[in-house]
């Protein structure tokens, strides 16, 4: 067994040094009062508190980079409008016929990003191109229905 220089260290530690089959603790005991540490020897059937030294400061906050989504692909739809039809009326469809929405004419349509909605649009035509003027953007979407 090693020494140390404090003479009542041997005193803590005669219950466990004199355990033939201790595995180290009357060692382990001693490095730790030689880090500065005081080993207290509860009484029999009491719980003692442990103390342990004071960790370094957590984990650094990391500074969120947006900048990192600006390569991700999403799909943009825009929904003119909605009908119900019968696969039977569907059928009986041929070129040229018209299929009537129930929006208004000039009525802001719903532009989509990933399926929800992104923003309030219009129709505009630049030059000979069909393109979509956004008129005003949804800050928070609608709750989306649960599924039964």
């Amino acid at each position: 067994m090693a020494e140390t220089d404090d003479p009542d260290a041997d005193e803590d530690l005669t219950d466990l040094s004199g355990a033939a089959d201790n595995g180290g603790v009357a060692e382990a005991l001693r490095a730790w009062e030689e880090g500065g540490h005081a080993a207290v020897q509860p009484d029999e059937g009491e719980i003692s508190l442990v103390q342990f030294p004071q960790l370094e400061a957590g984990v650094p906050k990391v500074k969120p980079r947006l900048s990192r989504l600006n390569n991700v692909a999403v799909t943009i739809s825009v929904e003119l409008g909605r009908k119900e039809m019968t696969v039977r009326e569907l059928t009986q469809l041929k070129e040229q016929d018209v299929i009537e929405l129930e929006k208004l004419a000039g009525e802001s349509f719903e532009i989509r990003v990933n399926g929800r909605t992104f923003a309030l649009g219009e129709v505009v035509v630049v030059t000979d191109l069909v393109a979509v003027r956004i008129t005003s953007l949804i800050t928070k979407p609608p709750p989306e229905p649960e599924e039964e």
